[in-house]
């Protein structure tokens, strides 16, 4: 339950995720409840921070990278047929990530985020 409500409160659009906040949130639970059911939040977290970090790299580009095994499911069946200069963004952060994080690969999104 914890982990659907991180996940939205993480992905909600046009939100500043208070990181402090979620990180102490999750070490409270994990007293509670042990680390090993919460592995999966942690993983979340990090994810969140590491894609602050590449967006400070990538001109006013803010994207999301997340680590699809250890997030509940997200991805929709629906496919967005993007502008060609969207296409051209993503191109180009994908050549960042590929040169910051190889050998891993980014599979986009279009229908969440904003």
């Amino acid at each position: 339950q914890f982990k659907r409500m991180l996940a939205a409160r993480l992905l909600e659009p046009h939100r500043s995720v208070e990181f402090d906040d979620e990180v102490r949130k999750l070490e409270l639970l994990k007293i509670r409840f042990g680390d090993s059911p919460l592995d999966d939040c942690e993983v979340m977290l990090r994810d969140f921070r590491e894609s602050s970090r590449l967006d400070l790299q990538a001109k006013n580009q803010s994207i999301t990278v997340i680590s699809h095994v250890f997030w509940p499911p997200i991805f929709s069946k629906s496919h967005v047929k993007l502008h060609k200069r969207l296409i051209e963004l993503q191109d180009e952060y994908d050549l960042l990530y590929k040169k910051i994080k190889a050998p891993r690969q980014l599979r986009w999104n279009s229908e969440i985020g904003s």
